[in-house]
């Protein structure tokens, strides 16, 4: 069965036939993707207790009993905000009262801090510790990057199904890196079950969800065809269109071939309507084929 780019099939082979600049050729799926990595991207999730202006003596009064002001004023000092001086020692200190109340983004960030050894001494132990309490609280980006520790064995012991389950939490709470790393994941059968149509779909939502290199992706799936997925022009303009508005060159380039596919692919559908005519009255004027006679039986001495 063959399928279309926008609705594939399930495939359970272990090879992949993609077709690029070099031929087409069989390739095993643990070592083909889609594209190469992108570097790190900030994170994409909503903080809703992010600074918006407010006075930095108001904060300082509401800190201590409000994590929220105590998380801002962590903001304020991280990143030098509302005339006050960067200093990622004060920023530590006020993430560090606001984690102790729970606040999810104050862990996430102070778990960064301590992961990197900026603005406190580098300590991977009480790093990871914030990071597992935010992500396990379902704090998408702290998901993710558990994820990424996983699969990278920075910190942690490698696991790629422990690093699965961490990108499908924050895939799942709407974070396109973790739908789109988690794509390739199930494309090549890595810590889950191998399932080209499943790596479609999170593609699909990572490139809905605004993730450039996503629309490049499935530009290319499209613009090529992808083992049981046929080729698919109209889809394959769709996406790259978008990603090219979003600057990947890349997704550039591939869009003016598969404009360029697509006119040559038109001007032979409309030489075939030209040639229908012919066409009719050849089938009109086609001579009957005549009286079938007996065959000749021949035997040899």
């Amino acid at each position: 069965m063959v399928g279309s780019c926008a609705a594939p099939p399930p495939s359970t082979t272990n090879t992949v036939r993609i077709c690029d600049d070099t031929g087409c050729g069989d390739r095993d799926r643990s070592t083909a993707s889609f594209l190469p990595a992108e570097p790190p991207r900030p994170a994409s999730a909503d903080d809703s207790d992010t600074y918006r202006g407010e006075a930095l003596a108001t904060l300082q009064a509401e800190a201590s009993t409000q994590p929220a002001a105590a998380y801002k004023l962590g903001l304020i000092y991280a990143y030098g905000l509302g005339g006050v001086n960067k200093s990622l020692v004060a920023a530590a200190r006020y993430y560090d009262q606001a984690a102790a109340a729970g606040h999810t983004w104050a862990q996430y960030r102070l778990a960064q801090l301590y992961l990197d050894g900026t603005g406190v001494p580098r300590n991977p132990q009480k790093g990871l510790e914030l990071l597992f309490k935010a992500a396990d609280s379902n704090h998408p980006a702290a998901a993710f990057n558990v994820g990424m520790l996983y699969l990278t064995g920075r910190d942690l012991p490698p696991d790629n199904q422990l690093a699965v389950q961490y990108l499908k939490r924050a895939a799942d709470l709407g974070v396109p890196d973790a739908q789109y790393n988690l794509a390739l994941l199930t494309f090549r059968g890595i810590g889950t079950r191998q399932g080209l149509y499943e790596a479609f779909q999170l593609m699909t939502k990572a490139a809905q969800g605004g993730m450039v290199k996503a629309q490049t992706a499935l530009g290319r799936l499209c613009m090529t065809g992808l083992d049981t997925m046929r080729q698919d022009l109209p889809q394959a303009e769709r996406w790259l269109t978008l990603a090219a508005g979003g600057g990947d060159k890349d997704a550039g380039i591939l869009l003016a071939q598969v404009q360029q596919a697509q006119k040559e692919q038109q001007d032979y559908q409309r030489r075939l309507g030209l040639l229908a005519a012919e066409t009719a009255l050849y089938w009109a004027k086609a001579v009957y084929q005549s009286w079938l006679t007996p065959t000749i039986v021949t035997y040899y001495y």
